[in-house]
């Protein structure tokens, strides 16, 4: 039986390669031929795949078959320059994982816009300005949440709070995606604030209180219409513009986390007015009552008065090399409903459900967009409809 060749275009096949990440070598190795055959196909007119080696290039590239016969190859989102990372990390080259999650991301965005009655205006998008103060912003980004601290400090875990932040962020129009086959040491959230339905994204292979960070400063990411994030280190050099950019998103996610008033009117605080160094138990009782890490606390009491910077750099040092190896917050077996509903959140499916029903779009369509088999959509739909609380946690 005679070959079946796949006729496309060379610069189709590098395109599709070069956008994940991979060099000839490893998208080789992955397709399971030749690095030489492979750069063959990119750059001979006369060298092509077979139709199976191309279906295989399309799984390793996260791309569907029809893309390899568009006409040109088409030009991809720009990827934001910055994400928040685990401290002391440098800057690498994305890697393949990270850029299907961005692709996801952005064809998840362009999904809703297609399928949505009623687009949300999101006006808040940048709204702020990165010379006001982090303190006075945090005030204002609290109202815009509708969060009290009453209801803050009545949460029961940090699952309970990290879902209700995370339900308080969408209902501003925003879509919150968790995504999980990326490395921590990578990338801990990244965000578009692309107008309408701007995405923020979440590592749920981080800790629950790291989530909750991550969350809030990308939050301040999309008041500043700023895409991209780094990581929980100011520095104290002259800093770029990027660096101030992420020292003020740190300083407003503090702020609204631990507002400066209520930490330092604590009894346990007052108390210990005249403390630079304070034991774990009262930065865990601190950290537990506001649902955030020991660290966050640490910062707030430093910015507050409370500490010297000598402690304070010497604790965070400490925690991080406790946190190396930690595997906190990676979980351990979810239901494909309940992961489905925490990958893609209520707004977004909600949205693809109302577009199936509404005969807009086919069951293979809500198979392919929530990423699951038709049989597990009641079990989602049970979800969805029987707590609001639910989205960004691993239970």
């Amino acid at each position: 039986m005679a070959k079946q060749i796949a006729h496309v275009k060379g610069e189709l096949l590098r395109w599709a390669r070069e956008s994940i990440g991979m060099d000839i070598s490893s998208a080789a190795a992955a397709a399971g031929i030749s690095p030489e055959r492979l750069e063959a196909w990119e750059l001979s007119d006369d060298e092509k795949p077979t139709i199976p080696q191309l279906r295989e290039l399309a799984r390793v590239y996260k791309r569907p078959l029809a893309a390899f016969y568009l006409p040109e190859p088409p030009t991809d989102f720009m990827v934001p320059h910055d994400f928040r990372k685990l401290p002391g990390d440098t800057p690498a080259p994305y890697s393949p994982q990270l850029r299907t999650e961005l692709r996801k991301a952005q064809f998840r965005r362009q999904t809703a816009i297609e399928l949505a009655d009623e687009i949300p205006t999101a006006a808040f998008v940048g709204s702020a300005s990165i010379t006001a103060p982090p303190e006075v912003l945090s005030t204002e980004i609290r109202r815009l949440l509708n969060v009290t601290l009453e209801e803050q400090f009545a949460w029961t875990d940090f699952y309970d709070a990290l879902n209700a932040w995370k339900n308080a962020i969408e209902h501003l129009g925003v879509l919150v995606f968790h995504f999980s086959e990326v490395a921590v040491s990578e990338v801990r959230g990244f965000s578009f604030s692309q107008i309408p339905f701007p995405i923020i994204g979440i590592n749920g292979s981080d800790s629950p209180p790291g989530r909750i960070f991550s969350l809030i400063h990308e939050l301040c990411h999309l008041l500043l219409g700023q895409s991209g994030s780094c990581d929980f280190e100011e520095r104290s050099q002259i800093p770029s513009h990027e660096s101030r950019i992420e020292a003020f998103c740190n300083r407003a996610a503090g702020a609204v986390l631990v507002p400066l008033h209520a930490l330092t009117n604590e009894p346990l605080v007052a108390e210990f007015s005249n403390c630079t160094e304070w034991p774990d138990d009262r930065l865990n009782y601190l950290a537990k009552k506001y649902r955030v890490s020991t660290e966050v606390i640490l910062r707030r009491l430093l910015i507050a008065g409370k500490t010297n910077e000598a402690f304070y750099k010497a604790r965070r040092e400490a925690w991080l090399r406790e946190r190396q190896g930690s595997t906190e917050g990676q979980g351990g077996f979810m239901t494909v409903p309940r992961r489905a509903v925490r990958t893609l959140g209520q707004p977004f499916i909600r949205l693809i459900l109302d577009a199936y029903y509404n005969d807009r779009i086919t069951t293979s369509d809500l198979s392919e967009y929530i990423g699951v088999r038709i049989k597990h959509i009641p079990d989602i739909e049970g979800l969805l409809a029987t707590h609001n609380r639910l989205t960004g946690g691993d239970r």
